[in-house]
């Protein structure tokens, strides 16, 4: 028999839920104990351990990307990569005034999915691939902050240099059981192309720009030891 049955749809409800408030509260005091139901859940991972920073490194242009955003029409964000590139990382974990990096990207590598306007990019009213090639920076000095740490250096592209800061945060090293080691490094930065002479300028009749100034940059790196490189 149905001890519910005939009651109240609300009374009904309330019921059930004192009904399973009770089992519960059985459940933790007369079975497991607070403490015994926290060991049943899984165990929280750990992180892997990490081994001493230090050395020469080289990206792995297999597992770091070099990618940009930028607004179109005051409307959509377009997106893009560089396929191309190569870096050397030196790594002092306990003295970063050592440390440096220098990074060169193959300007004629810009790929955004679309063919015609990877060209457009590349001919004279944008990065004039063939006038400069490559986009290069190299820091002159590293440091450490509360957050991780920045490159200070110089930024070459379409042949103008500036000095820029890059935060960044440093991952691992951990084990790799090709390469002995590896580490990974992010960092991003906003950039504002006329700086640097990308004076493609088209105005919409709303008054804003075809397409905007300001350029956000991501770039995600892994790299490894500089003599396992060497031995692929």
């Amino acid at each position: 028999m149905d001890p519910l049955k005939g009651t109240h749809p609300v009374q009904r409800t309330t019921r059930t839920l004192t009904t399973a408030a009770l089992t519960a509260g059985i459940l933790l005091w007369g079975g497991w104990s607070a403490s015994e139901m926290r060991a049943q859940a899984p165990a929280p991972r750990t992180a892997p351990a990490t081994m001493p920073l230090k050395g020469t490194w080289t990206i792995d242009p297999f597992h770091s990307n070099v990618s940009f955003a930028i607004k179109h029409m005051g409307l959509a964000t377009i997106r893009g990569r560089f396929d191309e590139f190569a870096g050397t990382i030196v790594a002092d974990s306990d003295h970063p005034e050592k440390a440096s990096v220098q990074v060169t990207i193959k300007t004629a590598s810009i790929d955004t999915d679309i063919p015609a306007r990877d060209e457009h990019l590349r001919n004279p009213d944008f990065f004039d691939a063939a006038k400069y090639p490559e986009i290069t920076f190299r820091s002159s000095r590293v440091e450490k902050t509360q957050n991780g740490f920045v490159a200070h250096g110089t930024l070459v592209m379409h042949g103008v240099s500036r000095e820029v800061s890059l935060p960044f945060r440093l991952g691992g090293p951990v084990k790799d059981p090709r390469a002995g080691s590896r580490l990974g490094v992010e960092t991003r930065v906003r950039l504002n192309r006329q700086d640097y002479g990308l004076k493609y300028h088209q105005v919409l009749d709303n008054g804003v720009l075809a397409l905007a100034n300001d350029v956000n940059v991501a770039i995600s790196l892994e790299a490894v030891p500089a003599k396992s490189a060497e031995a692929k």
